[in-house]
C-alpha cells in the first residue's frame, strides 16, 4: 500500500492530444479496475478503461464501443501506451450508443 499515492475506485483524466491535421483537442478517459456499461461522457467519445477480465470477456457488443481491456496479460505482459489505445480504437468499428 505504501507504494501508491492514492487507491480510488474510479478515475477521470484528461488528455491532450493533436488530430492529424494538427488541431489540439482534450479527449476524456475513464479508468476503473472493473469493466462498466456506461461512463461519463461516454456518448462524447470518451475512453474506458479498465482491466480485472483477464481478457476473457468476449462480447463483441461490448468491445463495439470505446472501451478497452488494459490488463497487462493480454498485451504480451507490457502495458499500453495512449498512442497504443488511439491505434487500437482507430482499427475498431464503433457503435454509435444512445445515452439515455
Amino acid at each position: 500500500m505504501e507504494r501508491f499515492e492514492e487507491i480510488i475506485p474510479y478515475k477521470e483524466i484528461w488528455v491532450k492530444d493533436l488530430e492529424e491535421k494538427g488541431k489540439e483537442f482534450f479527449l476524456q478517459l475513464c479508468l476503473f479496475h472493473y469493466p462498466i456499461l456506461t461512463w461519463n461522457r461516454h456518448h462524447y467519445n470518451s475512453i474506458h478503461l479498465h482491466g480485472h477480465c483477464h481478457h476473457n470477456l468476449k462480447d463483441d457488443k461490448y468491445y463495439s464501443r470505446r472501451v478497452i481491456d488494459v490488463g497487462c496479460n493480454g498485451h504480451n505482459y507490457e502495458p499500453l501506451s495512449y498512442i497504443d489505445i488511439k491505434y487500437i480504437l482507430k482499427n475498431r468499428i464503433i457503435d454509435k450508443v444512445d445515452h439515455h
